[in-house]
């Protein structure tokens, strides 16, 4: 029995590429949560474990890594995009798991384009501190305007103004009436249409529209300023809009895309404090998915969430 059980041994060992076998002997074969690139400057991969060895590949901050094990500080990793074989070594210090994964003041900064938000990592009390002082200006009255036969409409003192939704594949287009800012004398729209979100401002006098690329626009304390953030799930990144009103005037003022962070796709909390800055519970791009403890093989949205602050910098 023991000759039979050490040959299925050897058999499996022969099986595996020879690729596949570290170099050196490692302290475990496999790790269990997932690991990132926790490094802001990202992680050097190379042949041997030791800053001499030959650099293979530099791989960028918060890419998943499949770890094989680690030695003397430094972890095996499975070459990047390659399903099998080809390990390579970087060090352990620049990996982390979700929670290790950081939110400092330059990655979040870190956009498309310069702008004039400065957006500042703070703690959960202070977060909520703001939260129990925060400005929200909606009435939200959704029970006296309902849909009929799929119309919404809205009474304006100019005119009537009608919202049909239909479902054709994929060229659908539904609204929701979500209440109206009486400071702006403007009913508040929510809609989404070609799997792409959008809110509108509708004045109440004239009929005006006037669209944000979000499902909702967020009226700043001062009443001078529109805050939209919208999760891009498809690119998982966050587009941002802010745009100053003026009468009914809407100057836009920045028009950004984030790749490190996002807030929650359902029911996003985010808010204006009293401060005029703009608050928002968020998450590492990287990992705005981790898997589902209770269903193997599945991913949930990450719920482990950081703050922060966004703040209007003068010209």
């Amino acid at each position: 029995m023991k000759k039979i059980f050490s040959s299925i041994i050897l058999f499996k060992f022969l099986l595996q590429p020879v690729c596949c076998q570290p170099t050196a002997k490692t302290d475990s074969l496999k790790w269990i949560e997932p690991i990132y690139v926790v490094d802001p400057n990202g992680i050097d991969l190379r042949l041997q474990a030791g800053e001499e060895s030959e650099l293979d590949e530099h791989v960028p901050f918060g890419t998943k890594l499949e770890i094989h094990g680690e030695q003397n500080g430094w972890l095996v990793i499975q070459k990047p995009n390659f399903t099998q074989g080809y390990l390579l070594y970087g060090k352990k210090e620049s990996t982390g798991n979700e929670a290790a994964m950081p939110l400092s003041h330059e990655i979040l900064n870190d956009c498309s384009e310069p702008n004039r938000l400065d957006i500042i990592p703070i703690g959960k009390q202070q977060f909520l501190a703001a939260k129990k002082t925060s400005i929200n200006y909606l009435v939200a009255d959704t029970n006296l305007i309902k849909k009929q036969d799929s119309v919404l409409e809205l009474k304006t003192k100019a005119k009537p103004v009608k919202f049909t939704d239909h479902m054709q594949g994929e060229g659908y287009f539904l609204t929701t009436y979500k209440g109206q800012y009486k400071v702006l004398n403007k009913y508040v729209i929510s809609g989404i249409g070609y799997e792409e979100g959008f809110s509108m401002l509708i004045d109440k006098t004239t009929g005006n529209i006037t669209y944000f690329e979000s499902r909702f626009p967020y009226l700043s304390a001062s009443k001078k300023y529109v805050m939209c953030i919208y999760t891009n799930i498809y690119e998982n990144t966050t587009d941002l809009q802010l745009d100053s009103l003026a009468k009914d005037t809407v100057i836009s003022l920045v028009r950004a895309t984030y790749k490190n962070w996002q807030t929650a796709d359902e029911n996003p909390e985010m808010f204006w404090g009293r401060d005029e800055c703009f608050y928002a519970a968020v998450v590492p791009s990287a990992v705005a998915w981790v898997p589902d403890r209770k269903r193997e093989g599945q991913v949930m949205p990450n719920t482990h969430f950081r703050y922060i602050k966004i703040r209007i910098v003068s010209k």
